[in-house]
């Protein structure tokens, strides 16, 4: 005896967590040019002078969680 299946229709929200790696040329406070620990905090903190250097066609889902369903219609 099979399983009885429908189809519906069902809206639902994603959260994606994607990695990839980016080489930019950016313009950093000289006195934490060495300090990779420093540049990394720099970076989190300014983002908007790498985010365009992101290739979208570089990055690879590492997690995908579903956050809500919001409509199920058969």
């Amino acid at each position: 005896m099979s399983e009885k299946t429908v189809t519906v229709t069902v809206a639902f929200e994603i959260e994606e967590l994607v990695t990839c790696d980016v080489t930019a040329e950016l313009e950093v406070p000289a006195d934490i040019a060495d300090d990779e620990d420093a540049v990394l905090a720099w970076l989190e903190e300014n983002d908007e002078s790498w985010v365009d250097h992101i290739d979208p066609l570089s990055q690879q889902v590492a997690e995908r969680t579903i956050t809500s369903v919001y409509e199920v219609a058969a």
